[in-house]
């Protein structure tokens, strides 16, 4: 096929593809795609890269499954998988391991922790005529098996009876000293006398202990601080655990001592403020800036010329969006904003919104937390009787069906989705949300850019919109 100017232009993107089933694996391969930037003509070609893991139903325990040697090796590799949250090489990870342990041991444990689709392998196809397929990383499959693998992690229950009373009792020994512990107690209490078995009940109770030790001590640290202090490691709480601990106490919890790990705002659009007496600029397109988030409180803005605010969920999009100049810097001011505002991100935008802020954009992960963020955003402007409108854009079903790649939702996501489901939505949020519950699906946001052009976004970002109530 000829170009309409003569020779193509191609732009070049790798991704991986949907999961799919394939013999009692689940496979993902890694595909490019070469798309002819003036006439749209689309190339593509796997590449010899996959990653797959097993679809085997996983034990209840790994006692019921392994014993001896074998369950203190399993168990091991798959806590070093879980706490990592990285990839592994594979030669490396493996020489690790083969310096203990026999390798038909390790070999037999990894076989098992891959058939119960706990262990993932990113493989690559070897350039040989019997087609062999050699691993280069390993990582743990945290995004489906959140759940199973924090039980599988704990071959006996997290407590027994006697145990999960002797905490019943030592939540109802507790005396609050303020507000804050007495509140931190009732939820406790409440999460002690409901679905006492379940794993994250339990994780969440010994959470709300450390935050109570916390709050009573009138100490402040960040999330990463407080796992680390009462948890023993930086990673052992994770953003999941935040927002359900945010949602259970329905309050900052700055408010409880806990203070944000975000400590700078990027943004950038063409505004001025005044600071101890000296005028700075937001410099439009040509770059962004990032300043403390504290400073908020102290800028003066002496003009805001963009009556458009666009949020940006993730820093990638945010950098490539910025460097594209794609958008009209006389329409336009962009913010990073990571998870939920802050009060500060608020006070930025109700101080533009005197001068010529007339309405905010959020291009959110197209997930259910996304959608939250985005209703959170609206609500806690109009608590600061700020009357801008805030509309979400690529947050509908057709955008998701038309992203290259998606991965599945966890356990916390179908649980938002069920909440945000009852709430009043606009229709066409409604819909993504069903279509995210059946497909069991959601997307990373940057894969967004590739769905754009520099001649489209304006008037997308313009029209594609969807209206928060």
């Amino acid at each position: 096929m000829l170009c309409e100017r003569g020779k193509h232009n191609y732009k070049t993107t790798t991704v991986w593809e949907p999961i799919k089933l394939e013999d009692q694996f689940y496979v993902q391969h890694k595909i490019r795609i070469q798309k002819c930037k003036y006439c749209g003509l689309k190339r593509t070609a796997t590449l010899p890269e996959r990653i797959r893991y097993g679809a085997s139903k996983m034990p209840q325990s790994l006692g019921s499954a392994k014993e001896g040697e074998m369950l203190e090796l399993t168990r091991s590799l798959l806590l070093d998988l879980f706490k990592s949250k990285t990839h592994k090489r594979w030669e490396a990870w493996k020489s690790k391991w083969l310096l203990e342990y026999d390798y038909q041991l390790f070999n037999e444990a990894v076989d098992s922790l891959f058939s119960w689709g706990l262990l993932v392998k990113q493989e690559k196809k070897l350039q040989n005529r019997i087609q062999t397929w050699e691993p280069t990383y390993v990582f743990a499959n945290l995004e489906s098996f959140h759940l199973d693998i924090a039980r599988l992690l704990h071959v006996e229950p997290y407590f027994n009876n006697d145990e999960m009373e002797l905490l019943l009792i030592n939540c109802k020994k507790l005396k609050p000293i303020s507000t804050q512990t007495q509140q931190i107690k009732s939820v406790m209490y409440e999460q002690l006398n409901r679905n006492k078995s379940h794993p994250r009940s339990l994780r969440m109770i010994q959470i709300l202990f450390a935050l109570y030790d916390l709050t009573e001590k009138q100490k402040t640290m960040s999330w990463k601080m407080f796992s680390q202090r009462y948890f023993k490691s930086t990673k052992a709480l994770q953003e999941n655990d935040k927002q359900r601990l945010q949602k259970l106490l329905g309050k900052k919890l700055s408010e409880f001592g806990i203070f944000s790990n975000k400590t700078r705002i990027w943004f950038s659009g063409d505004f001025a403020w005044e600071l101890n007496g000296y005028i700075n600029y937001g410099l439009g397109f040509l770059g962004s800036l990032s300043l403390p988030r504290n400073m908020t409180n102290k800028m003066n803005i002496v003009y805001w010329n963009s009556p458009y605010l666009l949020i940006i969920e993730n820093k990638d999009l945010f950098d490539t969006l910025i460097d594209s100049q794609w958008l009209n810097t006389q329409k336009w001011a962009v913010l990073y904003g990571k998870g939920f505002v802050s009060s500060e991100e608020i006070e930025l935008i109700s101080r533009a919104s005197i001068h010529n802020l007339k309405t905010i954009t959020i291009w959110p992960d197209f997930d259910p937390f996304g959608l939250s963020i985005a209703m959170n955003l609206k609500k806690k402007l109009t608590e600061k009787d700020v009357n801008i409108p805030v509309h979400l854009f690529g947050f509908s079903q057709d955008w998701g069906e038309h992203l290259p790649v998606k991965s599945n939702l966890s356990h916390e996501d179908l649980e938002e989705i069920q909440r945000l489901m009852n709430s009043p939505l606009p229709s066409p949020c409604l819909q993504a949300l069903q279509w995210m519950k059946n497909t069991k699906q959601k997307a990373e946001q940057e894969l967004y850019f590739d769905l754009l052009d520099e001649f489209n976004v304006d008037t997308l970002l313009s029209q594609e919109i969807i209206q928060l109530l």
